[in-house]
């Protein structure tokens, strides 16, 4: 990404007060996949910018939707508070609060995590327009990707696994998809990683928001367990001691009436559509890159693609789901 051009732009927003104060420091805090993150020090704060690229395989409009989902979770104190979007300049940028504190430490923070995640689930949002809605047939349809044309070779014997997992999870979703109709959906993060995580000694946030929605809370639970989570950048890989840890912790905090033996077949229903969703975004990715249609490749996510392809029957055994 371009960084003399956000640069120049931050002394514009400077020279405007929409950061207020003179702009005396910025750096650079890390450069997830498709966007950069700058720390903004001015005479009378600090603050953190996300600059979006608009040269990647992701959607578009990614800043605008999830300054929406800032300002939906303003005042919960899970989120950093927003202040100003930039739609119009390269992908989209945000300036919001910069929130300090430590990763996630497998482990030894799961109650601060599945505290988070229970607060997030139990949030009411009133006007909820223009948010997605998931449900777990959206997660088994788009789980397809891998159907694309095989551009490259490298990788057929993962296609034949992910086809017979995709009639193994399509046959036992269908059979009980019906057990989610009473079920009230809430916002859900969807992509959390051990990075994303901001903990200090007396809050635990989530700084990114990008890709909310609105679906069952188990959805959030499912991703944070699952093996397939590295593509994403998180280092937690959960055995199945520590799954059913997590989840202890998470329904005793809870305020979702579920026994307890629902919640966790539940939660691994949608770990198993979302372990196959991921691994077939992987091939689909693998072969769009093989084709030369995707532009921006960063090379932490090729390695992670690579290597969830290579060892896709492992990836699979690890799925609670699998072993229904």
């Amino acid at each position: 990404m371009d960084l003399e051009k956000i640069t120049q732009k931050i002394k514009e927003y400077s020279v405007k007060n929409i950061i207020p104060g003179n702009v005396v420091k910025t750096a650079l805090l890390d450069s997830p996949s498709g966007r950069t993150n700058l720390k903004i020090q001015s005479d009378t704060g600090t603050y953190c910018l996300r600059a979006y690229s608009n040269e990647n395989f992701l959607q578009n409009n990614r800043a605008e939707y999830e300054f929406n989902i800032l300002k939906l979770l303003a005042g919960n104190q899970i989120s950093p508070a927003p202040y100003f979007l930039d739609k119009d300049f390269l992908g989209g940028m945000i300036i919001s609060e910069l929130i300090t504190g430590n990763e996630l430490q497998p482990g030894f923070d799961n109650y601060k995590a599945a505290g988070l995640f229970s607060k997030l689930h139990s949030l009411k949002i009133e006007k909820p327009e223009g948010i997605e809605a998931v449900t777990i047939l959206d997660l088994l349809h788009d789980s397809k990707l891998f159907t694309v044309p095989d551009i490259s070779r490298r990788h057929l014997y993962a296609k034949k696994v992910l086809l017979d997992f995709y009639d193994k999870t399509e046959k036992i979703v269908n059979d009980n998809s019906e057990i989610f109709r009473d079920d009230e959906v809430c916002l859900v993060n969807r992509k959390v990683k051990s990075s994303d995580f901001s903990i200090n000694s007396d809050r635990c946030y989530l700084l990114d928001w990008e890709k909310t929605v609105l679906s069952h809370f188990y959805l959030d639970l499912a991703h944070f367990i699952s093996p397939t989570n590295r593509l994403n950048g998180s280092y937690l890989v959960f055995n199945d001691n520590e799954k059913n840890s997590f989840l202890r912790v998470y329904h005793s905090i809870s305020d979702r009436k579920v026994f307890y033996d629902e919640f966790v077949f539940k939660t691994f229903l949608f770990e198993g559509t979302v372990v196959l969703g991921t691994i077939s975004w992987c091939y689909m990715a693998f072969q769009k890159i093989a084709e030369r249609n995707i532009k921006v490749v960063p090379f932490e996510m090729l390695k992670n693609i690579s290597y969830i392809l290579d060892n896709v029957d492992a990836f699979i055994e690890k799925t609670s789901f699998n072993n229904f």
